[in-house]
């Protein structure tokens, strides 16, 4: 199995877009995918299971449940082979620990499997985990392709503290931002567009090009085509049922 992104996590608004917001806090940015299928990929670390996996969980693509406290989120991609094809009816198991950081051993709450559509696309609603003691904020999930072997893994959450002390974090499985593509983007091309400062002027009537209104503006439209464009691929994600993605091998 290749490492790849196996998923998009969304957070900000509780849209179909898989937005999160908790008591009126917004617990993440937007979370892109990794390239797909980029060359010289690493395979999906494989990690432990744990103790708190049950076999048999019930089979659902909305782990919530009535009255479930916690950040609500939305996981949703494909589940790909190595040579980037899709995988349909792929398995994928996930289970993880309530926001106070507890699993349900007795029952299968914040438990579930499903399967890809015939794209390999899955989705999963679900909340953010909480932490407990000597692991950071994490899901576990098994994947398995028609009668193919199960990789077990896990999926880590990019700025947590706890990341640095847990013995089985691992980098390779943290997901990355796509706000801070956006703010690097901005970060990169204001100073350019000021540079050009002189050339801008010139073609301007009544306006200066370093003014502070005008550059809001632009930086403004520039975060929103940005956003967007990570908007549209996440919706046509969220329209089909299944979750958690992994490449499989």
């Amino acid at each position: 199995m290749e490492r790849r992104d196996f998923f998009r996590l969304l957070a900000g608004t509780t849209t179909a877009l898989g937005m999160a917001r908790t008591a009126g806090h917004v617990y993440a940015q937007t979370v892109r995918p990794t390239p797909s299928c980029p060359d010289g990929s690493e395979p999906t670390p494989r990690q432990t299971e744990g103790p708190y996996f049950k076999p048999a969980s019930p089979e659902r693509a909305s782990l919530l449940e009535p009255g479930m406290s916690g950040a609500r989120i939305v996981v949703a991609g494909v589940v790909r082979l190595a040579n980037c094809q899709p995988v349909p009816r792929a398995l994928i198991d996930v289970w993880h620990a309530d926001d106070r950081g507890d699993y349900d051993n007795a029952g299968y709450r914040l438990r579930g499997h499903q399967f890809t559509d015939d794209q390999g696309r899955y989705r999963l609603e679900t909340i953010v985990p909480g932490v407990y003691p000597g692991r950071t904020r994490h899901f576990h999930l098994k994947v398995q392709a028609p009668k193919g072997p199960v990789l077990t893994t896990q999926l880590y959450f990019p700025g947590e503290a706890a990341n640095a002390s847990d013995p089985i974090f691992n980098r390779e499985l943290v997901l990355r931002e796509v706000a801070s593509m956006v703010a690097i983007g901005l970060a990169v091309g204001v100073p350019l567009a000021l540079a050009l400062a002189r050339i801008v002027q010139a073609q301007l009537f009544d306006l200066s090009a370093t003014d502070p209104a005008a550059i809001a503006g632009a930086a403004g439209i520039l975060a929103l085509v940005a956003l967007l464009a990570g908007y549209l691929p996440a919706r046509r994600a969220t329209r089909v049922d299944p979750m958690l993605a992994l490449r499989y091998e």
